[in-house]
């Protein structure tokens, strides 16, 4: 069950799609960890999964633009276990989040435009094992970028940062992530080919 919602007035544009699931599951194939540090799969005899995702854009003029998205999930274990009974299933965080304003196509001399972004990436509420005793660390990552194109030439720079605060991470499976990291790509795209204009009698010059 969701809604969405549109308001638009002036300069200013708002979206959002917000949905709530539940799913009821037998026999599931979960992965989990075992004593050795391996992701195995293995059966859950039933789960209840139910949750809330919403996401939202916001723009502003031209130039500003403003993305989020937030996934609440409560995914249970309701099999006859007693060790994992109403645990949490493993690998399936509980709130993840994603933020990230953006400044784009602004107009700089010499045919060029450029653009800025930041964002936050969080994650919590993490387990590896069914009985929820190996708890992941939360998790909070910024990252920022720019992109800088020239419009003749079809060229364009994108330059981003992950990890600016070098903090020490963990995957869902416990492997370490790469801490502060940058990424450079050049793109280059060809303009689009103009064909010659037609006389008056529909013949091409």
């Amino acid at each position: 069950m969701g809604v969405r919602l549109h308001f638009e007035r002036r300069r200013l544009a708002i979206d959002t799609d917000t949905a709530f699931f539940v799913a009821w599951a037998e026999d599931l194939i979960q992965f989990q960890q075992n004593a050795r540090g391996q992701a195995r799969a293995a059966n859950v005899g039933a789960a209840r999964i139910q949750g809330l995702e919403t996401a939202a854009s916001l723009r502003f003029g031209p130039h500003l633009r403003m993305a989020a998205q937030v996934t609440l999930t409560r995914a249970v274990d309701s099999s006859d276990a007693a060790a994992r009974v109403g645990k949490q299933l493993p690998f399936r965080p509980q709130a993840r989040a994603y933020l990230r304003p953006e400044l784009r196509e602004l107009r700089l001399p010499f045919a060029l435009r450029c653009g800025v972004y930041a964002d936050v990436d969080f994650t919590a509420g993490n387990y590896r094992d069914p009985a929820n005793v190996v708890r992941v660390p939360k998790r909070l990552l910024f990252g920022a970028g720019a992109s800088l194109a020239h419009d003749d030439s079809g060229v364009r720079l994108v330059a981003s940062a992950v990890n600016l605060t070098n903090t020490p991470a963990l995957d869902l499976a416990g492997f370490p992530l790469p801490g502060r990291s940058l990424f450079f790509t050049l793109e280059w795209t060809s303009p689009p080919t103009r064909l010659p204009a037609a006389s008056s009698q529909g013949e091409i010059n």
